[in-house]
C-alpha cells in the first residue's frame, strides 16, 4: 500500500466563518511531512481529519485504504494503531495519573503483551528521559509542558506507522525540545514517519515534503 492519507473533496467547519475545503490531496507512505500553517487556521481540525480522529462533514478520507466512519471494527482497530494524533494541548484523561494514561494506550494498541511486559515496556520507555517522577501524578497536577510531553509520548509510545504531531514544539524551554526531538529521532528510526503540523518557521532535518496548508482554508 502506497498511499496512507487520501483526501476527496472533503469539507470540514472550522469555525462559524470558516471551514476546510480540499478537492484532492495524497500523502504518501514513507514520507516525514511538514505541514506549513499560520496561527489560527485550523491547522489541528486538518491534522485531527488525517489522523482519523473526527470525520469530514462532507466527501472522504481513506487512511491506510480505509474510511474509518464505515469500516469494520476489526479494520478501525488495525489502522487507529497505525496512525496515531497527538493533541496541541497534550490533552490526556484527567481522572488517571500519567502512567494510567500511558497504560490505557497499550492496552488497547498492544493487546499481544501481558500486563507485566506493558508496565516494563512503559517504565523503559520513560526512564530514558529522566522524567519518571511525574508518572504517578496526575494531569492537573502538572505544569502545561510536562503535561504536553506526555501527551506526545502516550502517542509516539504504541510506535504508530505514523505519527502525527500538532504544534508539538509551541511553548517549549529547550529541556522539552530536547525532549521531543528525541522522541521523533527515535520514531524514524524506527522506520516509521511523521506528520507535524506548525506556524514556527524552522527548519527540520528529518522533513522530505512540505504541504503548503494556507490554499485549504476557505472562508465564508
Amino acid at each position: 500500500m502506497n498511499t496512507t492519507i487520501q483526501i476527496n473533496n472533503i469539507k470540514h467547519p472550522v469555525s462559524s466563518t470558516s471551514w476546510l475545503e480540499i478537492e484532492n490531496l495524497q500523502i504518501e507512505t514513507k514520507q516525514n511531512i511538514l505541514v506549513n500553517t499560520r496561527v489560527n487556521s485550523g491547522l489541528s481540525t486538518f491534522l485531527k481529519l488525517i489522523s482519523g480522529v473526527i470525520g469530514p462533514e462532507s466527501g472522504e478520507i481513506l487512511i491506510f485504504g480505509e474510511d474509518l466512519r464505515y469500516c469494520s471494527e476489526v479494520n478501525y482497530e488495525k489502522i487507529k494503531r497505525m496512525i496515531s494524533y497527538s493533541y496541541q494541548h497534550g490533552v490526556m484523561v484527567s481522572n488517571l495519573t500519567i502512567f494510567e494514561n500511558l497504560m490505557l494506550s497499550l492496552n488497547f494498541n498492544m493487546k499481544e503483551l501481558t500486563n507485566n511486559e506493558r508496565i516494563q515496556y512503559v517504565n523503559d520507555f520513560i526512564r530514558m528521559y529522566k522524567i519518571s517522577q511525574y508518572l504517578h501524578k496526575r494531569p492537573v497536577e502538572l505544569g502545561f509542558m510536562q503535561r504536553k510531553i506526555f501527551g506526545i509520548i502516550r502517542s509516539c509510545i504504541i510506535s504508530p506507522n505514523v505519527l502525527v504531531l500538532d504544534e508539538p514544539f509551541q511553548n517549549f524551554e529547550k529541556r522539552y525540545t530536547d525532549i521531543v526531538e528525541s522522541l521523533i529521532e527515535r520514531h524514524i528510526a524506527n522506520g516509521n514517519n511523521i506528520i507535524l503540523g506548525t506556524s514556527l518557521t524552522q527548519h527540520f532535518d528529518f522533513i522530505n515534503e512540505t504541504i503548503d496548508y494556507f490554499p485549504y482554508v476557505q472562508r465564508f
